[in-house]
C-alpha cells in the first residue's frame, strides 16, 4: 500500500530505507517517519520502505520497541506508465479532438474534423481519459473561444488549457499548486506547441490578473477553499466552468454556488461525475 505517491522525474535517484516494523508499531512509527519529511511511504507486512531525496536524507539515531533499519540503498526513478504508455492507443476526446497518451512518436495523426493533443501518460490521471474531463471539454465546446481570456485552475497536464488554445482562445493561463505537475503541463506545451502560460501556486500568484472564463476541473474539496478568490477574478458576463463533482454531493455543491452568488447555467452528468457552467452574479 502506498502511503504517499510522488512522481519520479527521469534519471533522478532516490535513498530508500527499509526497516523492520512490528505490526502493532506501523501506526505510529509511520508517523515518526513523516516528521523527517520523506517524499513517500511504501508500507509492506512485516516493513516499512521510505524514499528521500539523494542528499536529505535525515539522522537515523536508532528506535525503541523493535523498529530496525534493515536497508539502506540508492534507487533509479521508475516511471510506472511507461509500459502503459508504449500500448497505449489514442482516443477521442469530447467533439474536437484526438489524444495520443502514447509515446511522443511524431506519426500519430487525428480523424478528419478532429484536433490532436500529446499528453504521454505520467499520471492515471491527465490524459483526458477521466469522465470529469471529457464533461468539462464538453462544456468548452460549446462556448465561443475566440477572444477570451482563460484560467485554468487545478491544470494538472494541461489538457484543458490546451483544448482552450486549439478552440481559439486568446490568452490561457494554467494555475497549478503541484510543482511536478507544472513541469509536466510545460513538458506537454512544448510537445503541443502551444502558448500557455503555467503559474505554480494560489491565485494570489495571479496579481490583478482577471479572465472572461475560469475553467476547474479538481475535487470540490479543492475547490470550494478556493473559489471566492477564483470569481472575483471573472469579468462582467464571464462564466465558470466547473467540473470534478461528484454526484452523490450534488446538494451541498449547490448550496455552495447559492452562496457565493453563482448561479448554474447547465448542468451535465457522465455516470457518478457532474459538471456544471455558470454565471457569478455578484454586485461589481
Amino acid at each position: 500500500m502506498l502511503a504517499s505517491i510522488f512522481l519520479p522525474c527521469p534519471e533522478t535517484r532516490y535513498v530508500r530505507r527499509r526497516f523492520r516494523v512490528p505490526d502493532e508499531r506501523v501506526e505510529t512509527f509511520s508517523a515518526e517517519l513523516w516528521g523527517g519529511q520523506p517524499l513517500g511511504l511504501e508500507l509492506h507486512v512485516g516493513s516499512i520502505d521510505a524514499y528521500y531525496e539523494e542528499g536529505a536524507v535525515p539522522v537515523w539515531t536508532g528506535s525503541a520497541h523493535g523498529v530496525e533499519l534493515i536497508a539502506e540503498e540508492l534507487v533509479a526513478a521508475e516511471d510506472w506508465q511507461a509500459g502503459w504508455r508504449a500500448a497505449a492507443s489514442p482516443f477521442a476526446l469530447g467533439g474536437c479532438f484526438w489524444v495520443d497518451p502514447g509515446e511522443p512518436r511524431g506519426e500519430t495523426r487525428a480523424p478528419a474534423g478532429r484536433q490532436l493533443l500529446r499528453l504521454p501518460a505520467r499520471r492515471a490521471f491527465g490524459t483526458g481519459s477521466h469522465a470529469s474531463t471529457r464533461l468539462a471539454v464538453e462544456w468548452l465546446e460549446e462556448i465561443p473561444m475566440a477572444g477570451l481570456d482563460v484560467l485554468d485552475v487545478g491544470a494538472g497536464s494541461g489538457v484543458l488549457s490546451f483544448a482552450c488554445r486549439r478552440l481559439g482562445a486568446h490568452r490561457v493561463v494554467a494555475l497549478e499548486s503541484d510543482l511536478e505537475s507544472v513541469l509536466l503541463a510545460g513538458a506537454n506545451r512544448s510537445l503541443n506547441q502551444l502558448h500557455v502560460a503555467l503559474i505554480g501556486g494560489t491565485a494570489a500568484a495571479l496579481g490583478s490578473a482577471s479572465f472572461d472564463l475560469i475553467a476547474a476541473n479538481l475535487l470540490s474539496a479543492h475547490l470550494f477553499p478556493q473559489l471566492p478568490d477564483l470569481i472575483e477574478r471573472l469579468r462582467p458576463g464571464g462564466s465558470l466552468v466547473y467540473s470534478g463533482a461528484l454526484t452523490v454531493e450534488r446538494r451541498d455543491v449547490v448550496a455552495g454556488f447559492r452562496d457565493l452568488s453563482l448561479v448554474a447555467l447547465g448542468e451535465k452528468v457522465e455516470g457518478e461525475w457532474s459538471a456544471w457552467r455558470l454565471r457569478s452574479e455578484r454586485a461589481r
